[in-house]
């Protein structure tokens, strides 16, 4: 399966970043507008280990549920 790998630096202390990416009510800010990322269910305000969400993207137009 081919694998792509990006590496960004971000401006800012651990802890400010590390709680960004924790709150799943900011994932639609950080994927691509054109996959129109939606949250079904977030059971938590928090992403931890063994969190799931249920999550909507858009890929050619065509909405693809996924749980995650």
């Amino acid at each position: 399966m081919p694998t792509v790998r990006r590496e960004k630096t971000v401006n800012a202390p651990l802890e400010q970043t590390f709680a960004y990416f924790s709150d799943p009510r900011n994932l639609p800010a950080i994927t691509p507008p054109s996959m129109r990322f939606t949250i079904d269910r977030m059971p938590a305000d928090r992403i931890s280990a063994g969190t799931e969400i249920d999550y909507t993207i858009r890929i050619a137009r065509i909405p693809v549920r996924c749980e995650s």
